[in-house]
């Protein structure tokens, strides 16, 4: 989204940012001339700083807190006090034991109890938490930045929705997960324009790390880069254009496409449950949430009346190529299933 004032931000690149003071100076090449050009330009984005400042304030409270209220919380606490070594105390070794398996739900199970052995598992899974907070609230800056060359204030409505459901419900993985998918969303966005095949290299790991630290992670990525290719495709549509179009999303998925298929987790329930109209107010209550189960619905209702002002003034615009992205993400908040592989989806 973009302030109409700042609307011929979009044409200008990385390519053009680079040629405006030659190919070398001083030295240094053209890329690293574009780089250096890129950075100074966001460092004077006084809303860039606003956004890092609502981040650091939104990771607080869990630095505060000496446990924070979520459901999940003890139990996370109690799995990686195990994982760093518990289990193996004679009295835990006659209950537990760690069996390590290559499932899609493995990032704090990973991260925490290596960054425990030299912090302590309390501010590893705090450190974890506010990563997990900071990158979700300035992916909507990293985005902003990669369409248009700005940060306007728009990506600070985005910062409220880093406490939602799935965040105060304690769901670590998908959450952690969930902003790293964003954040790599923008990189997509700024790569897509020269992609070379060290890129799809890239984002094919990239992708599957996210896959390992939540399925449903890496299906919102998949998600928003297939949208966005799709959006990009010139009109009238062909195969030949599809195929061209799609075939990086497509090459960036199959190294998780085939984890999923070789080392898919055993005895999941393969249901799924819509149960649409009996979860409206879940799945609205689930955007923003001051603590667990208790929805902020002033504070939704004030940022859907300003984006609501901000389009039909016209202050608030989208990107042509965000369009469907934000279309389809929309649809799937309102008719994704309440359950599917026995995970709660509607938040």
């Amino acid at each position: 989204m973009l302030p109409q004032s700042n609307r011929l931000e979009r044409g200008e690149s990385f390519q053009g940012l680079g040629n405006k003071r030659g190919n070398k100076a001083g030295g240094f090449s053209a890329r690293d001339q574009m780089s250096a050009e890129a950075i100074k330009r966001v460092m004077r984005q006084p809303f860039a700083w606003a956004l890092l400042l609502g981040a650091l304030m939104l990771a607080l409270p869990l630095w505060i807190a000496p446990m924070p209220a979520m459901p999940d919380y003890p139990a996370h606490l109690a799995s990686f006090a195990l994982l760093s070594g518990a289990a193996k105390s004679p009295l835990l070794a006659q209950f537990f034991r760690v069996d390590w398996t290559p499932v899609p739900n493995l990032a704090g199970e990973i991260v925490i109890p290596a960054l425990g052995s030299l912090l302590g598992l309390k501010a590893a899974t705090a450190l974890f938490l506010s990563f997990g907070v900071v990158a979700w609230v300035i992916a909507g800056g990293a985005i902003q930045w990669t369409l248009f060359r700005h940060v306007s204030p728009a990506p600070l409505l985005g910062s409220v929705f880093a406490y939602n459901a799935n965040f105060m419900w304690g769901f670590f993985n998908y959450s952690f997960g969930a902003a790293l998918a964003l954040l790599a969303f923008s990189g997509w966005i700024a790569a897509e324009r020269r992609l070379r095949i060290w890129h799809i290299a890239c984002f094919s790991v990239a992708v599957l790390a996210i896959y390992f630290c939540h399925l449903f992670a890496a299906a919102v990525l998949l998600l928003l880069v297939g949208c966005y290719q799709l959006s990009g495709i010139s009109r009238p549509l062909s195969s030949a254009k599809l195929a061209r179009g799609l075939w990086p999303a497509i090459a960036v998925a199959m190294p998780s496409i085939v984890a999923f298929v070789f080392f898919k987790p055993a005895g999941g329930d393969a249901s799924i449950e819509f149960n649409i109209i009996d979860t409206v107010l879940d799945r609205l209550s689930s955007a923003v949430q001051f603590t667990f189960d208790q929805p902020a619905w002033l504070l939704l209702a004030a940022v859907i009346v300003f984006l609501g002002f901000g389009i039909w003034s016209r202050r608030i615009l989208f990107h042509p190529r965000m369009k469907l992205v934000l279309f389809v993400l929309l649809l799937a908040c309102v008719v994704a299933p309440e359950w599917a592989m026995s995970s709660w989806l509607m938040t």
